[in-house]
């Protein structure tokens, strides 16, 4: 597995988001994708990964000014862990939601 710093996706030969092919083996603490989830599952995944004490950066997708007009029934979140911690979450998430489908969603 290779990782695209600027995407900060886990990949084989080439960027699925940004087609770059400049990957390099990924560290430790570089930031991973580990999935979009919806609010409900968001909130699933955040307290797993607080219960299991894995840092972790989350982020919305539509924006604050957005989700405070629609709601947050529209909005998704990102998940990142670090890449030392990516397999452990993978694993946790999948408890919760089931095993992942082969390719993850990006945004």
């Amino acid at each position: 597995m290779l990782y695209c710093k600027d995407c900060q996706l886990l990949c084989e030969q080439e960027c699925p988001q940004c087609g770059s092919r400049s990957l390099r083996k990924p560290q430790a603490n570089d930031p991973v994708l580990l999935g979009v989830f919806e609010p409900a599952i968001a909130f699933g995944v955040e307290s797993i990964l607080k219960d299991n004490h894995i840092p972790y950066e989350k982020f919305g997708n539509l924006g604050a000014a957005v989700t405070l007009y629609v709601g947050t029934a529209m909005e998704t979140y990102r998940f990142f862990v670090p890449y030392g911690e990516y397999r452990k979450s993978v694993s946790l998430v999948e408890e919760l939601t089931g095993p992942a489908e082969p390719s993850q969603e990006h945004e």
